[in-house]
């Protein structure tokens, strides 16, 4: 009769534990959206009112000044419905499906973004950016916001 030791259970821990980590985080690891740099200070009030309200958004896609970077394909920013955490959410414009910086997701008044050229349907309205129809495998590359008043400081 086989009786697991010590030595087994870790083993077995182990192997469990890299398999959930794979099936929960590989999809973002292997996103085919490019790490760039990331870099981008709002005032809601001065430079996007749109964001003031709930459902509204803006896309930066040209810096207006030397110290801002725009990741791959340009920045959404989206005012999400989330009211547990944050309630802005930024995500890179560049639809990760193409891969491509200048095929870019646009955003619909559903709360969805959709790529025009691959059809692919992404959920902004919650913050998460996931994939819900279309060919693509992967969720809209999200950056980080952090709020101070009425100022967001977006970041890789």
């Amino acid at each position: 009769m086989f009786r697991p030791n010590n030595n087994t259970n870790i083993v077995l821990f182990i192997v469990i534990s890299i398999v959930c980590y794979c099936t929960c985080s590989c999809n973002d690891m292997r996103n085919p959206i490019p790490n760039t740099p990331v870099s981008l200070d709002i005032n809601i009030l001065a430079d996007a009112p749109e964001l003031i309200p709930i459902l509204g958004y803006k896309t930066f896609i040209t810096p207006l000044t030397y110290t801002q970077y725009l990741g791959y394909g340009g920045i959404l920013v989206y005012h999400t419905t989330n009211i547990e955490g944050n309630q802005y959410a930024a995500f890179d414009l560049s639809c990760p499906h193409e891969a491509k910086h200048h095929i870019r997701v646009t955003v619909k008044e559903d709360g969805t973004a959709v790529c025009d050229s691959c059809g692919s349907v992404y959920i902004v309205l919650d913050g998460t950016g996931f994939v819900t129809a279309g060919p693509s495998k992967y969720r809209l590359r999200k950056y980080s916001v952090a709020q101070a008043n009425y100022n967001l400081y977006i970041r890789q």
